[in-house]
């Protein structure tokens, strides 16, 4: 059982291995906060109250939909203890009951967000039980880590069976740290395949021409995945479709979805063209489904997807500026693409079951 940012894919491998998977109800007010249907995070949006209702009536339908799609998700796949917790206090003063416990995986050790702090994701309300780390993620570079940080995972770490890190530079960051061996592995997501992850894409909402678009799913303000976007559309001559919660309009994008459920995440790249992401899991269902990508970088987080390409052999699929006109071309040849850390990242995840 663990605190999980996206616990799915941990609950189904571990069920699949005849274990009996449940995933914490861990709600703290600093998560669910933006998830509301009233939150406005921009400041921009805040200042006016004018302005305020207008980014309100704008966004919040999508909203509200998106909510809806994703309580329906979670209340049908997602296998919760029967108490929800709000605090680390909640967790120490009645913690849940398992033989084991497991944390991971999407940047639950980033500093830059509440959570890198948080104990509850260090399992330090777990007592006297081994417990495992699956591909927690920092989703920082060393030099971005303060002192304190070191020191704080020093101690949370110490009682840990088998430390686990997605990124292949947070092995640096935390061996040092720890006796036990750091070891580097893949998101949670490749613990299944795409013949896994098509049960769910069959529920999908709508349909889609198959390889009939170019998709793009950008994160922050995007600008290098519109440029590259646009590149593309003009040397395919086909539409660009967009995963996004952002209410802009933005010129070549010809269709938005704002309230995409989990299946029709995965129609959506299964059937693309090509896919343009500044998104880890943009970039990893990229590969499950063997599509052909560009992979553009996000100043301060980049080590996440330069980590994930390194582990496929897949560099030169990254973008840091503007595409070169002669790589446009340029196909993945899944032949050779390679797979040996899918087969490693099974093989350790299974070994917390023995």
């Amino acid at each position: 059982m663990a605190p999980f940012c996206k616990p799915t894919h941990r609950r189904h491998s571990l069920s699949i291995s005849a274990i009996e998977a449940e995933v914490i109800d861990y709600a703290p007010e600093y998560v669910t906060r933006s998830h509301k249907v009233c939150f406005v995070g921009d400041e921009m949006y805040k200042r006016n109250p004018l302005v305020k209702l207008a980014y309100l009536l704008i966004t919040g339908p999508s909203r509200y939909k998106r909510n809806l799609m994703f309580h329906s998700f979670l209340d049908k796949y997602i296998h919760f203890t029967p108490r929800q917790y709000h605090t680390y206090d909640d967790l120490c003063a009645t913690p849940p009951v398992a033989d084991r416990y497991v944390c991971g995986s999407d940047q639950i050790w980033n500093i830059n967000f509440p959570n890198g702090w948080d104990k509850s994701y260090y399992l330090g309300f777990a007592k006297n039980k081994p417990k495992y780390s699956l591909a927690a993620s920092l989703a920082l570079k060393k030099e971005s880590l303060p002192s304190d940080y070191l020191s704080f995972i020093k101690e949370q770490l110490k009682d840990f069976t088998a430390i686990t890190v997605r990124e292949d530079i947070a092995v640096d960051i935390i061996q040092p740290q720890v006796e036990q061996k750091v070891q580097h592995v893949l998101d949670p997501v490749f613990l299944l395949d795409s013949k896994d992850w098509d049960k769910l894409e069959s529920k999908a909402e709508s349909t889609v021409r198959k390889e009939g678009y170019i998709l793009i799913m950008p994160m922050g303000d995007g600008a290098n995945v519109f440029d590259v976007a646009r590149q593309l559309k003009s040397h395919y001559n086909i539409p660009v479709y967009s995963i996004s919660f952002s209410k802009r309009k933005i010129d070549g994008i010809d269709k938005t979805f704002n309230a995409c459920s989990p299946s029709m995440f995965l129609r959506l790249i299964k059937n693309a063209k090509v896919m343009v992401t500044n998104s880890f899991h943009g970039t990893a269902f990229s590969i499950i489904y063997k599509r052909n990508f560009w992979a553009c970088s996000i100043p301060g987080t980049s080590s996440r997807i330069e980590s994930l390409l390194r582990s496929f052999g897949l560099e030169n699929r990254l973008v840091l500026g503007e595409l070169e006109q002669k790589k446009i071309h340029e196909k993945i040849d899944y032949e050779v693409v390679e797979d040996k850390q899918v087969i490693d990242t099974r093989r350790i995840v299974e070994s917390f079951t023995e």
